[in-house]
């Protein structure tokens, strides 16, 4: 049979019969996987505009600090949108872990990855030319007291910001948050 031995043309599709059948099932699901990275992204951007908007009141009277408060806090999580959008596997299983564990995303990120969020995204802002005080409240926003700061800086303020809204999210009260400090 000359039609069984000879190489079938690549742009001339098979018999339907010999066609692998249509997954739709595939389909559905990965509409509901972008459905939900999406309002991941959604949440975190939420987070952000909130972030923001508090560092910016907790810089106080100077303008230009509080702008700078209010950028960092902006961008404090783009590494974790980067993960949601770039690396969904890798942002979901850190986050599930996270969950089950009890643990804060970006201490898990660090167990599995040896780099977290904030890195990530100090790393890609900086690519970006953003200035130092930006980069360190990114980098720094889990972590902000470690940099020992002897006065409110940009870092400080994000920082803040971020576990009040954190907070806020969790249903924790002041009192909780003060326990753990």
């Amino acid at each position: 049979n000359q039609t069984s031995t000879r190489r079938q043309d690549p742009f001339i599709p098979a018999p339907i019969s010999r066609q692998p059948p249509l997954r739709l099932y595939s389909i559905a699901a990965m509409q509901q996987d972008f459905q939900r990275l999406e309002r991941e992204v959604q949440r975190v951007h939420t987070r952000c505009q909130r972030v923001a908007t508090l560092s910016r009141k907790i810089m106080g009277s100077s303008r230009a600090k509080a702008e700078e408060a209010f950028v960092a806090g902006l961008l404090h999580d783009i590494g974790e949108t980067l993960l949601i959008v770039y690396l969904p596997e890798r942002y979901e299983r850190a986050s599930k872990q996270a969950q089950q564990t009890n643990k804060q995303l970006h201490q898990v990120e660090q167990e599995l990855y040896d780099v977290d969020h904030a890195e990530l995204g100090a790393h890609l802002l900086d690519a970006w030319g953003l200035p130092f005080p930006v980069l360190e409240a990114v980098a720094f926003h889990h972590t902000a007291p470690e940099l020992e700061h002897t006065s409110l800086e940009t870092a400080d303020a994000v920082y803040i910001a971020e576990a009040l809204v954190y907070a806020r999210e969790k249903g924790l009260t002041i009192e909780s948050m003060l326990d753990k400090a």
